[in-house]
C-alpha cells in the first residue's frame, strides 16, 4: 500500500491523517530459512515424524515429507507468506496434510501452521516516518510560494523550527503549463536559511517552493 492509497480512506483533516499513517500497522512477508523451519518442526514434535514418514514407502505423505526433509538438509528457503502464490501453494500443502494425510497430527500440524504464519509475516509500520509534508505532497494540496534565483541559486529562510523535510523547488513549464519539480532543499528543520541550485534551463521561470508548515521566506 502506498501513502496516497492509504490517506484515500484516512481523515479529511491532514494532522489527523498524518497521525493516522504514523500509528498505522500493517504486515510484510517474510522469507522463512530451512533453519527455522527445522526449529519449528522440532518445536512442534514433527521433525522426527517427517523424516519417518519420508522412508515410509506406504505411508499417504510420503512425497512431501520426502520433497522437505531433502531440501531441510540444506540452505534453503520457504514460502509461506498468505496471498503470494507459492506461499498459498505451500499453505495449501499444510492444509491437505491436516485433513487428509497426516489426520492422526492435526494438533501438532496446527500449531506448525500458526507458527508459520507467525513467521512469515512481519509486522511493520510502513508510515512511521512519513511527515506532513509527505502527507500533503501525496495528496497533491502542498502550498507552495514564488521564490527568486540570484546567481543560479535560490535562498529561503524559516521563520521557526519544523519537523525535518526536503522541500521541492519548482519552475512553471511554459511547455505544459504546469510546475515541473527541478531540485529540492535537503534536511529543512531548524529555522534559518538553506540553499538550493537553480538549473540552467530554468533561471528564467517563475519558480516556487514546498512551505508545507507556512514558514518559508525569501531571504
Amino acid at each position: 500500500m502506498t501513502l496516497a492509497e492509504f490517506l484515500s480512506t484516512a481523515d479529511t483533516d491532514h494532522t489527523a491523517a498524518l497521525g493516522q499513517a504514523r500509528a498505522f500497522e500493517g504486515s510484510q512477508g517474510k522469507i522463512v530459512t530451512s533453519n527455522v523451519l527445522t526449529m519449528l518442526l522440532v518445536g512442534a514434535g514433527l521433525y522426527a515424524y517427517f523424516r519417518d514418514c519420508s522412508v515410509d514407502t506406504q505411508h499417504p505423505a510420503r512425497g512431501i515429507c520426502l520433497a522437505l526433509m531433502d531440501r531441510l538438509r540444506t540452505q534453503s528457503e520457504f514460502n509461506f507468506m498468505p496471498g503470494h502464490p507459492k506461499g498459498d501453494v505451500n499453505n495449501g500443502m499444510i492444509d491437505l496434510l491436516i485433513n487428509a494425510l497426516m489426520t492422526e497430527k492435526q494438533a501438532e500440524l496446527e500449531a506448525l501452521r500458526t507458527s508459520l504464519n507467525a513467521e512469515a509475516s512481519m509486522a511493520t509500520k510502513p508510515f512511521e516516518r512519513v511527515t506532513l509534508h509527505d502527507v500533503l505532497l501525496a495528496r497533491g494540496v502542498c502550498p507552495v510560494v514564488e521564490v527568486t534565483q540570484s546567481n543560479g541559486y535560490v535562498v529561503i529562510t524559516t521563520t521557526a523550527d519544523v519537523e525535518q523535510h526536503n522541500p521541492r523547488l519548482l519552475a512553471d513549464n511554459p511547455r505544459t503549463g504546469k510546475k515541473t519539480f527541478i531540485n529540492g532543499f535537503s534536511s529543512v528543520s531548524n529555522s534559518g536559511a538553506y540553499e538550493c541550485t537553480v538549473p540552467a534551463q530554468w533561471r528564467g521561470m517563475m519558480l516556487f517552493v514546498d512551505d508545507a508548515y507556512g514558514v518559508v521566506g525569501a531571504a
